[in-house]
């Protein structure tokens, strides 16, 4: 709307001054302030839970919203806050924290992004405040608050806007194009100028009024009331001073002019009907002026009381004195305070300055002695250009995501994730949306109820219960996010559902922890973890049964964890446990065991792009048990697969959802099997590649004429990306990377040539990591010297690499810290017998005693101060004493000392 259909409505030139709801002081921050006044701002801000913010150029102007005062805070926005930086962002991380609303006239957040080449931008928060759009609700509240008159042509109804029809004048939003602004709302609303403040602080407190009158949900009637107690009938100025000198002239009028009883009315009402013109006409900011001043102008004043008693012929007396000596003192009193106060700040702002100034020149000279002129140069703050490029890239609806199985990043569309994320969940069918209703504070109630349940029962103890049992505080809901397979044709998506805190993340854990052992047992003959034990599987099979017409497949089940069905995955882990003739596991009963895994698979609740979802098929990507559970489901599923396949004399192997088969069939009549074993489950669909070359797990594999060609397989999406040299880990970490790549190159390579080239291709990734040449040399020698191999050549490879095959692997025995206890000082004392089995110090059991006082072991001392609880020693001493090798009577000395 242009300024002339606005006069038509209202003439702004009419219109009363804006008034602020409540007082407020201004304070301006630009590149000179001083670090005290940003440090109070500071202090201030963490103690404001609500702001109103308005953004010009390079102008943030910020209200701090308190009961009794508000706070206007300009602040310069400039790249010249070298000393005050800190303090600045400091500053911003008060008022911008999570916890605190923001408000703002339209949506502040794209204003805010202009400021992202400053020091002081903060990245990491502006995604997750909570801005609060005003104009949004006003539009609501107003066309609410303010109908449409009976004689008004509007008939359709519009939310934001009137239609042209509407002939309201004090709707003045006629069409789309027009929108609210500040002024015109104020205008409309209060019949106030915002324009008559010339000052943009005025903007902040327009939205805060605003803010205000909605929260509250303020009626048409006290809207008027609010005018007319305010601005009845103002029109100007000189329209305030008359209606104030018509007040004045109604009082004086009723003032009492007859003399009663004791009392004089002419003297009172001569004072009275002068006291406008005796009233101060400015008042001092400065109170030093203002006490400087003080003295004239209680003369003044006085002089003036005194030339009106005398017009009426009355003598002032003591009083008039009394009252200027009273007012002296107490104007005396207000102007030493502030005094005071400023000199206060002022000597703290001049000992601060003084301190800072020390500082610097202190830390000159040590630099001056110790390093000469050396210039600093200014790191390259890495983080702030990663925030800045997530920022761009949500900006531009591109996401970057890892992608799955590979150290790479994809960039893809938003729009393509959202096409394939539907299709994905219109094609399995597992996924059941709950639109907007939160499904987290009913689990966890249904969760600690069924664990209770179990309690009561007796089906698990009390440890478990508490072990399992979760708090409202610690979980949130899982999540689901997606992972590109870029290394296949379409780029499907994998659904990862994140449920680190989850209310069922612990009984997954506790149940995977017991049944994935009994699986890994079960499935021990038909399952590979590694290409070194696959590559160990085949050089033994191809010594038979290899053949120039035998045939690789790789079998890729499609969407295992969301195609398994729900009941039939908890029926699997059923069988196991018979397979087993198992009653109890870990102390739980099977039908314990049952009821939990059914209740983790039956309530798999996420969220996705502000939705909540239930899975109400397969399981969550994410949660441990569900990978136990489909490994289950596949090993029954495949025991014909396996017999089929062991009668021919082939090989079957499978990882997860990756087959592997080794056969001397027909390419046809292979083709023929797997579409027969594609309609054994409806839920289990295969996808096949056949040939005389397969790629499984890490390893790429060839038939050569009847010869077994092994090698190593990289996906297309693989990157030479190793640990950088100049990282600060260990050493260490560097010599195992190179040790590790080298010995899976060596196994895997069947031929000398081949594995040549797979060490340049190392030795090129460790190059572009930053490994010096010679450090890379050294340590390729050092594998060789530990594989207990001198020289390795064309001659001697096959045989070398045999040995290293064929060589035991040192299994870690993993430690239970919960019971094996550690004395590594009691340990180094109890080890010191010499050859006659004699204790060499015999403080040995006094420096036991007080080493176990100490630590509260041994904390309870009689009267006579004997230890009360001495077979806890006899008992350490022996655990120690029958660990060494000593004679019987070497024993027997050794515990009498």
């Amino acid at each position: 709307m242009n300024n002339i259909e606005m006069k038509k409505h209202k003439e702004m030139e009419d219109l009363a001054n804006f008034v602020p709801l409540k007082p407020y002081k201004f304070i301006n921050i630009n590149p000179q302030s001083l670090p005290i006044v940003v440090d109070e701002l500071i202090t201030e801000a963490k103690q404001t839970k609500k702001f109103t913010c308005v953004c010009l150029n390079n102008v943030l102007e910020v209200e701090f919203i308190q009961e009794s005062q508000s706070i206007i805070t300009h602040i310069e926005i400039s790249e010249d806050y070298t000393g005050l930086y800190k303090k600045i962002r400091e500053l911003f991380l008060a008022i911008f924290d999570l916890s605190n609303t923001i408000q703002a006239w339209g949506n502040i957040y794209y204003n805010l992004v202009d400021y992202e080449d400053y020091p002081f931008y903060l990245y990491e928060n502006f995604n997750k405040i909570q801005f609060v759009n005003i104009i949004e609700h006003f539009t609501i509240w107003y066309n609410g608050t303010f109908p449409h008159n009976e004689s008004c042509s509007q008939i359709l109804h519009f939310i934001d806007t009137d239609g042209p029809l509407c002939s309201c004048a004090h709707r003045p939003c006629k069409s789309l194009g027009d929108n609210w602004s500040i002024w015109m709302a104020i205008a409309y609303t209060f019949d106030e100028n915002l324009h008559k403040g010339n000052d943009n602080r005025y903007a902040c407190l327009a939205i805060t009024k605003l803010a205000m009158i909605i929260q509250e949900k303020w009626s048409r009637q006290q809207v008027i009331d609010y005018i007319r107690e305010h601005h009845f009938g103002q029109k100007s100025l000189a329209r305030e001073n008359e209606l104030s000198t018509d007040e004045i002239k109604r009082i004086i009028t009723g003032f009492p002019q007859d003399n009663d009883e004791g009392f004089d009315a002419e003297p009172g009402y001569a004072a009275f009907k002068h006291y406008h013109d005796l009233r101060p006409r400015f008042i001092y900011n400065n109170p030093k002026t203002a006490s400087r001043r003080r003295t004239t102008e209680l003369a003044t004043l006085k002089r003036k009381i005194e030339a009106r008693f005398f017009e009426k012929k009355v003598s002032p007396g003591r009083p008039v004195e009394q009252f200027i000596a009273e007012l002296d003192l107490v104007l005396q009193k207000l102007h030493n305070e502030s005094i005071t106060n400023q000199q206060h700040i002022r000597k703290d702002l001049i000992n601060t300055s003084i301190q800072n100034l020390s500082n610097t020149i202190q830390l000159s000279q040590r630099q001056s002695g110790s390093f000469g002129f050396d210039i600093i140069k200014k790191k390259k703050n890495c983080g702030r250009l990663v925030k800045r490029l997530r920022h761009k890239l949500k900006l531009t609806n591109i996401i970057i995501r890892k992608s799955d199985k590979s150290k790479v990043f994809h960039l893809g569309k938003l729009e393509d994730y959202r096409k394939k994320s539907e299709e994905y969940m219109e094609k399995t069918k597992a996924y059941k949306c709950l639109e907007i209703n939160n499904p987290l504070p009913d689990l966890i109630q249904r969760t600690n109820k069924y664990l209770l349940n179990l309690r009561l029962a007796k089906w698990i103890t009390q440890k478990q219960y508490e072990t399992l049992c979760i708090n409202s505080n610690e979980v949130e809901l899982a999540h689901l996010y997606y992972l590109p397979k870029a290394h296949k044709p379409g780029t499907p998506l994998r659904p990862i559902i994140s449920g680190l805190k989850h209310p069922t993340i612990k009984i997954s854990k506790f149940l995977d922890e017991l049944l994935r052992p009994l699986f890994d047992k079960m499935a021990l003959k038909s399952t590979v973890t590694s290409g070194f034990e696959l590559v160990k599987q085949l050089q033994k099979s191809s010594k038979d049964n290899m053949r120039q017409e035998t045939l690789f497949c790789t079998i890729d089940v499609m969407d295992l964890y969301t195609m398994v069905p729900q009941v039939e995955g908890v029926l699997a882990l059923r069988k196991m446990l018979e397979y087993f003739k198992l009653k109890q596991v870990g102390g739980l009963k099977i039908e314990t065991i049952i009821r939990l895994s059914r209740f983790v698979m039956q309530n798999n609740y996420f969220s996705y792009e502000g939705q909540y979802y239930h899975q109400i098929r397969g399981g969550a990507m994410g949660s441990p048990l569900t990978l136990t559970v489909a490994n289950c489901y596949m090993f029954f599923y495949e025991q014909q697969i396996i017999k089929q396949i062991n009668n021919s004399g082939g090989l079957y192997f499978r990882y997860i959802d990756d087959i592997f088969i080794v056969i001397n069939w027909p390419i046809r009549h292979l083709m023929k099997q797997i579409d027969r074993w594609n309609k054994i489950d409806e839920n289990i669909k295969l996808s096949e590649n056949v040939g005389f070359m397969a790629d499984f797990l890490d390893l790429h594999i060839e038939n050569k004429d009847g010869q077994l060609f092994t090698t190593i397989f990289q996906k297309p999406s693989y990157e030479p990306y190793y640990l950088p040299f100049n990282s600060v880990h260990p050493i260490h970490m560097k010599k195992n990377i190179i040790f590790t790549m080298l010995l899976r190159a060596l196994r895997y390579c069947s031929i000398f040539q081949e594995y040549l080239n797979e060490r340049e291709k190392l030795r090129m990734a460790l190059l572009l990591n930053r490994y010096p040449n010679k450090f890379i040399d050294k340590q390729f020698n050092n594998v060789l010297s530990k594989l207990n191999i001198q020289s390795l050549t064309c001659n001697n490879y096959v045989n070398c690499r045999q040995e290293v095959i064929d060589s035991p692997i040192k299994e870690k025995i993993p430690v239970d810290y919960e019971k094996t206890i550690y004395y590594p000082s009691i340990s180094s004392e109890t080890n010191k017998f010499n050859q006659n089995g004699f204790v060499q110090q015999r403080q040995l059991l006094l420096k036991l005693i007080t080493l176990l006082y100490y630590f509260n072991i041994i904390n309870i001392v009689n009267q006579n101060g004997f230890v009360q609880q001495c077979q806890l020693l006899l008992k350490l001493l022996h655990y120690r004493v029958a660990s060494t090798q000593l004679t019987v009577t070497q024993q027997q000395e050794a515990r009498r000392a």
